[in-house]
């Protein structure tokens, strides 16, 4: 659920360790924006399925003497654990590196891990293993509800639950039977509605034990931690109760005997202090990046080193803090991350937070107190500040006490902003942890800022410009708050850069924070900053250099889906600069995970991307030079500080980036270069939606002209679908202008990967969509090289990048999408930056895509560099991760708007194998034997017919609805017939529940029956069941059941793939090719 970025930092980090201890290191992972499958990093890598499978087939042929699995996340863990538990042949097994494989066990056995806290006089949770359904009936009249349950070694939260009385708990253990690998499943009390906290605590073989770190979830148990706000260090907590609570996380590793770091989290129960371990996870986690982070310890480090048997009196010794210590952390550092979640494409408003995880990212703010840092990372999120200026979302603005009083006893991601909003009305903090179970002293601490609030909007604008004390004295106290100069200036009705200038005048200036790193062994580390406007911090500005930095812009609130494949090619860059011998300063909303791993030296400020934090960073740094490759299309505050600084742009100009942003501008670019274009207009209102749809003819494909945080697109069948679309808009003014084209539904879309400098364009890769044209470039499957399109078109679309390039004076990177329709070439958009296909063609394309844009970006010019063209006789297949089995009302479809939270890739000869791998890879495995139910639109069962009998060849029984079985039954295919839900049962749903469906291909129908079809998806998503909503993903899938069927999987090592890679010639565009 989008949290990979820190589990690729840990192998990365752990390769590299590994390898400074002198062993051969075997490299296992799924995904392409993976550094510890680099030849820097390992000496064998393998792109394939983490599952035991893959383990074993590696094992026998590398034949391994250790295995680490406590680096890669639950997943990995899962997979180790498989393998350990299943007999195995000769040479199919290997020792565990680090904590032995039953020591491992032990933490994931609730009962033998409840035994194991007994014996320390500490509870955990009562809870029972269980195989069969009966069972889980059986244990409830001994524990009572609310019961959680949980599928034994399924990949991340799938088949978790809580459950309130039977028919949930029927339910839940259900499909936890169903997801488990093992089919078991763990019925567990539940603590919910109790403080939670997490302390990091390291171990070595000699039984020295040390807490390094701890968190404070501000949700309490019973929503799960990624979708909590959380807090570095604890918060609420009295001394004496951090110090028994610390005491007892040390001693639960120590009895467990772990090696390595681990984190346990503990549940605070009742008033009196009581305590209870909830889990002790035996490997590197978030939590551990995040204290390695907050405290600048290498943890993951640690973690090796202490696995491979070194002291961790050794380790602690080479830092400069000689007694790291949870509790020993500054008083005046406090690190807030708050969950980003979904549009309402897959999260319905309100849709209420449970066990299993929703959120698909985070934000990180810092500052010198909780308030502080939570404001920083709200405005990181885009999300609405609180306190003065505050953006109040609508429905909380316009809800009395007692409606919010209602609302606040279902946890949402909003729960934050019902409380402040309850405040603000007159309930008491007491009252609202009543309801909540929020700790009160977060809740005191918002009162504070309500209070303040309060003395703010009683000053008027000439207060603060007067020379007084009061005016100063109230501008520090609002900054101290962590209140941001836009909400300030909102507030008072002033602009933003007047209030800033008056701030200046003042003295209330920010203060630089730094937090180093400690000493690791073999690279210098990320040096993090800070902003602050209290305390007296280490530096208060950059040391005077002679050399000018290079100043780098993260990613935005656009791009939080992409922040793995973004970072990795930051991280890239970032390398590059520094191999340059340019220094990098980051300005970014998260702490870039990868920097480290890479030996570059960076500068990051853990900042929001608006014009009042980048000024500061360009006033404090002074940069020679900013890029702009990962900033998002409306970074405009960031953009406007850059100009306003004088500061030069490294690679795009603005008004390129504006050319290519705004659809009006883009469409004008388009007639010049003479690039052909769907039929097209604008609509200001939506009477000229309609009548420009009707000229146009549907479908048509509408979406907002300017770029937006959350752009709203959809497809419009009919008059019918406009209107629906437009009565569902919830901000006019975030709408219109609308762009609305035609939908070239028979199109095939592929996209150009380019570097631009201005005068020439190199093309790295192409690559070409596996479903049709209208769902989203990120939740379809992606095969590199291009199978489909002729190279007429590839050499057309070659000629328009050069256009673009030279027309646009593009420099660096740049992507143009492109659709094939009747034979035609049509241009769809064009991204002059990084991303989620770079860090895909870069590791496919030999691995110097990246290298060569920061060069170009600098100023090199491409004929001066070698840039060759890659062919190969391997396929490499993208497969998107779907989040659906994790939010009940979504729907299991593909559209236009995007639903993936990752991706993992396929590599092999053949694209049926490949395929098969990245499906496999992406969490939705093809099976090979049993039932496949069809029901497809009227519109596709002409072409569904092929599918069928292939299936049928391939072995399966076809099972369909009347009108998909009927057209079947005309060509010949045998056929099974099943009721829809509202004609009857046994339906579809009750085959699926009774476990006869192992594949669904279903294409969405007519709106009578959506609701059918939703439900329908969804039950067979909860129970890991494929379902295929187009017909070329239909086809892409028996094309890989056919291949693994006939040949297996086999995992090759990437190197041998690599080794296909042959250089042709240099694939550049000059100046002098004629047009």
């Amino acid at each position: 659920m989008g949290q990979g970025a820190e589990y690729i930092l840990a192998a990365a980090e752990a390769c590299r360790v590994l390898r400074s201890l002198g062993h051969h290191v075997i490299a296992l992972e799924s995904h392409a924006a993976a550094f510890s499958i680099d030849a820097r990093f390992s000496d064998t890598a393998y792109v394939e399925t983490l599952n035991r499978e893959t383990i074993e087939k590696i094992i026998r042929r590398e034949r391994p003497h250790a295995l680490l699995a406590t680096v890669g996340g639950q997943t990995a863990l899962n997979a180790a654990l498989m393998l350990h538990r299943l007999p195995a042949s000769e040479g199919q097994r290997a020792s565990f590196f680090g904590s032995a494989p039953a020591l491992l066990e032990t933490t994931q056995s609730p009962e033998q891990f409840a035994r194991m806290m007994n014996t320390l006089g500490a509870h955990a949770p009562e809870s029972f293993v269980i195989s069969r359904e009966k069972q889980g009936m059986e244990f409830v009249r001994h524990l009572g509800f609310p019961l959680v349950v949980r599928a034994v070694l399924a990949p991340g939260s799938i088949g978790t639950a809580i459950t309130y009385n039977r028919q949930e708990l029927e339910r839940a253990v259900q499909i936890a039977l169903a997801v488990s690998p093992v089919q078991q499943a763990v019925v567990e009390k539940s603590l919910a509605g109790s403080k939670r906290t997490e302390w990091e605590i390291v171990r070595d073989g000699r039984d020295n034990v040390r807490a390094v770190g701890c968190i404070e979830y501000i949700e309490p148990l019973g929503i799960h931690s990624a979708d909590s706000p959380a807090v570095l260090p604890v918060q609420s907590l009295r001394p004496d109760e951090a110090k028994a609570a610390q005491a007892l996380a040390c001693q639960a590793v120590r009895r467990l005997q772990l090696t390595g770091t681990a984190t346990v989290q503990l549940a605070h129960c009742g008033g009196q202090g009581a305590l209870a371990v909830v889990s002790v996870t035996p490997r590197v986690t978030r939590t551990t990046v995040w204290c390695a982070r907050f405290t600048g310890l290498p943890l993951i480090e640690w973690h090796v080193r202490l696995s491979a048997g070194q002291p961790l009196d050794a380790l602690v010794a080479g830092t400069a803090c000689a007694a790291p210590d949870a509790q020993a952390i500054e008083a005046d550092k406090c690190w807030c991350r708050l969950p980003l979640f979904p549009g309402t494409r897959l999260m319905r408003q309100g849709e209420e937070l449970t066990t299993y995880t929703k959120s698909i990212g985070g934000v990180a703010g810092a500052g010198h107190d909780f308030i502080s840092a939570l404001q920083r990372a709200i405005a990181a999120g885009g999300l609405p500040p609180l306190g003065p200026g505050g953006a109040m979302p609508k429905d909380i603005a316009a809800a009395g006490l007692d409606e919010l009083r209602t609302k606040l006893k279902n946890a949402t991601p909003l729960r934050l902003w019902q409380a402040y909003r309850a405040l603000q009305l007159g309930a008491g903090a007491g009252e609202i942890h009543e309801i909540t179970g929020i700790a009160a002293h977060f809740l005191e601490r918002l009162c504070e800022l309500q209070a303040f609030e309060r003395r703010w909007v009683s000053l008027q604008p000439r207060d603060l410009v007067a020379r007084s004390t009061v005016g100063r004295d109230v501008l520090i106290e609002a900054k101290q708050s962590g209140c941001g100069d836009e909400q300030l200036a909102r507030s008072l009705n002033i602009e933003e850069k007047r209030l800033h200038e008056h701030r200046a005048e003042r003295g209330v200036v920010p203060r630089v924070r730094t937090l180093a790193p400690q000493a690791g062994a073999g690279h210098s580390g990320t040096e993090f900053r800070w902003f602050t406007f209290a305390g007296t911090p280490e530096a208060s500005a950059a040391p005077a250099r002679d050399d000018a930095p290079v100043l780098l812009i993260g990613p935005g609130a656009i791009r939080f889906e992409r922040l793995i494949e973004v970072q990795y090619c930051l991280a890239e860059m970032v390398r590059e600069l520094h191999a340059l011998g340019r220094r990098c300063v980051l300005i970014a909303r998260n702490p870039l995970h990868f920097a480290d791993a890479l030996g570059a030296r960076l500068t990051q400020y853990i900042e929001p991307l608006n014009r009042e934090a980048v000024s500061q960073v360009i006033a404090a740094e002074r940069p020679g030079g900013v890029i702009l490759q990962f900033v998002d299309r409306d970074a405009r505050g960031a953009i406007a500080a850059v100009e306003e600084a004088g500061i030069p742009f490294l690679g795009t100009g603005i008004d390129a980036l504006d050319r290519l942003a705004t659809r009006e501008r883009f469409n004008t670019l388009a007639q010049k270069l003479d690039l052909r274009q769907p039929p097209h207009g604008m609509a200001e209102n939506a009477w000229d939606a309609y009548v420009t749809a009707s000229d146009i003819g549907y479908p048509v494909m509408a979406h907002p002209a300017r770029a937006i945080s959350l752009p709203r697109v959809a497809i419009w069948y009919d008059s019918q679908d406009a209107r629906n679309f437009l009565e569902q808009a919830t901000s006019l003014s975030e709408l219109y202008p609308l762009s609305i084209e035609r939908f070239l539904e028979e199109g095939k879309e592929f996209e150009f990967v380019c570097i631009g400098d201005t005068r020439e364009a190199y093309v790295a890769g192409v690559l070409e969509h596996i479903e049709e044209a209208g769902v989203h470039a990120a939740d379809s499957g992606t095969v590199w090289p291009p199978r489909s399109i002729p190279s007429r078109v590839l050499d057309e679309c070659g000629d328009i990048v050069r256009r673009l390039v030279r027309e646009l004076r593009l420099r660096g990177l740049v992507s143009v999408k492109c659709v094939v329709a009747d034979d035609k070439l049509f241009v769809l958009d064009v991204v002059p930056g990084a991303t989620r296909s770079m860090a895909f063609v870069h590791r496919l394309c030999g691995g110097a895509l990246l290298q060569l844009a920061t060069r170009v970006v600098l100023g090199s010019q491409l004929r001066d560099l070698e840039c060759p063209e890659v062919v190969s006789s391997i396929l490499a297949v993208r497969a998107p991760v779907f989040p659906f089995s994790h939010f009940p009302g979504s729907d299991a479809s593909l559209g236009p708007v995007m639903c993936s939270v990752g991706e993992a890739v396929g590599i092999s000869p053949s694209f049926g194998i490949a395929y098969a791998k990245a499906q496999s890879a992406a969490g939705t495995p093809i099976p090979t034997k049993g039932m496949a139910l069809i029901s497809v639109a009227d519109r596709d069962k002409d072409e569904i017919v092929p599918v069928a009998k292939q299936l049928r060849a391939i072995g399966f029984t076809i099972l369909a609805t009347a009108g998909t079985a009927a057209r079947l039954h005309e060509q010949g295919v045998p056929v099974q017939t099943v009721c829809k839900v509202h004609e009857g049962r046994p339906n579809v749903v009750d085959r699926i529940i009774d476990g006869d469906v192992q594949l669904i291909i279903n294409t969405p129908g007519g709106k009578e029956n959506k609701r059918a079809e939703t439900d329908m998806r969804h039950e067979a998503v909860q129970r890991g069941i494929p379902v295929i909503t187009t017909i070329a993903g239909a086809r892409a899938t028996v094309a890989g059941i056919d291949a693994f069927m006939r040949h297996g999987l086999d995992p090759q090592p990437l190197q041998e793939h690599l080794k296909e890679l042959r250089v042709q010639r240099q694939l550049t565009f000059p100046e002098t090719q004629a047009l």
